[in-house]
């Protein structure tokens, strides 16, 4: 515990280190844990609609999210504040089961941002989005929809028109792939339990060299029961768009199949996986709850 603290790592319980030792399945999540968690705006494509015109719905989305996230935070640096705020009558947070979040005006317009594929139904729009995931970049897509927005239902009327695509990239952490490499060494099995899409997920897990099949959505697993799902989970290292309780499902999977489970993460998100496993370990730079 001494020679870790001089790593600039904390041991809440001593007991933690020695357990370590005996790990044969480490969970991890994929941003701010295999990469830096240090997203940047790299563009954004518009569809219809000029460049300038985007920028401004873009200020005018972001600075109405009465709960920011990095996201929110990143189109915030990068634009002023409008110089006109609209009134705002709704507000849709974002949430992890969700995948997007809006915001309604007075002029009964509403504004969404979120996951492509929930949101755009061009096929060109939709493989731009995809080849983008799979360079390993965040992508989302921003439109606007006449009307309100349903807070319980992730389906959209057929009046909404996707505005354009935000690309995002975060970077792998230098020294990701080393470390996980000696973990293959030494016998570790590895699986990356992420809500990001697919393609981005498997650009991450294939730049740190982790060995993959091929991604498995929370679509595909949700309707496995008993021995088949577990199945699934021992026989997959990549899965996406899964959400917290999933995270944790997966877990307590594998901690049935082998005790010696450790679980890494930074997020909100996270957080049940990190309490399931026998080992947790949460980033430095992560949320306070981590």
């Amino acid at each position: 515990a001494f020679r870790i603290s001089k790593q600039n790592a904390i041991v809440q319980k001593i007991n933690a280190v020695e357990m370590m030792g005996h790990l044969k399945i480490i969970c991890l999540d994929k941003t701010g844990t295999l990469t830096k968690n240090m997203l940047s705006l790299d563009k954004i494509i518009p569809f219809e609609e000029s460049l300038e015109a985007i920028h401004k719905k873009l200020a005018l989305f972001a600075f109405n999210i009465s709960t920011p996230n990095q996201i929110i935070n990143i189109i915030k640096t990068t634009y002023s504040s409008p110089s006109l705020l609209e009134q705002k009558i709704d507000e849709v947070p974002f949430q992890s089961k969700r995948k997007w979040s809006g915001v309604t005006f007075a002029s009964n317009e509403s504004l969404i941002l979120g996951s492509p594929e929930l949101i755009l139904n061009n096929k060109d729009q939709l493989n731009m989005a995809i080849n983008y995931s799979k360079k390993g970049m965040r992508v989302l897509a921003f439109a606007i929809i006449q009307g309100a927005l349903d807070h319980k239902d992730n389906t959209f009327a057929s009046n909404l028109k996707p505005l354009a695509l935000l690309v995002f990239n975060d970077e792998l952490r230098p020294d990701a792939a080393d470390t996980l490499s000696e973990f293959n060494r030494m016998g570790i099995q590895l699986k990356i339990l992420s809500g990001d899409e697919a393609g981005t997920v498997e650009a991450i897990a294939k730049q740190s060299g982790i060995r993959h099949n091929a991604a498995i959505s929370q679509n595909s697993l949700i309707n496995l029961k008993g021995q088949e799902f577990e199945k699934t989970v021992h026989a997959y290292s990549v899965f996406a768009r899964i959400d917290p309780e999933m995270k944790e499902k997966i877990v307590g999977v594998l901690m049935r199949q082998n005790s010696n489970v450790g679980m890494v993460g930074d997020g909100i998100n996270d957080v049940l996986a990190l309490k399931k496993a026998k080992i947790s370990i949460a980033m430095n730079k992560g949320a306070q709850i981590a």
